[in-house]
């Protein structure tokens, strides 16, 4: 597990926790809502063979070339990601 803390420029400075961790099949990613339209980007050896944002199948591209899974999210929108090994 990858912990670490963010400051939200866009929702006055406010520290933001973030969380990143494997659990078997998945790989997880949460924090708070961020002030500002984002695109989060995970490094992913194989194409992930779904994403979910907040338990609900999400759009996402993949580079194969960089091995990078990139979601966009929404302004002010809780963010629990799941990244799925296998359908």
């Amino acid at each position: 597990q990858a912990t670490f803390s963010y400051i939200d420029y866009f929702d006055n400075d406010k520290e933001k926790t973030m969380v990143l961790e494997r659990q078997p099949g998945k790989i997880v990613f949460t924090t708070e809502s961020l002030g500002t339209a984002s695109t989060i980007e995970l490094k992913c050896v194989l194409k992930p063979a779904k994403i979910l944002l907040n338990s609900i199948p999400i759009r996402f591209k993949y580079d194969k070339t960089r091995n990078i899974a990139s979601v966009q999210i929404e302004k002010n929108r809780l963010i629990a990601l799941q990244i799925l090994d296998t359908p």
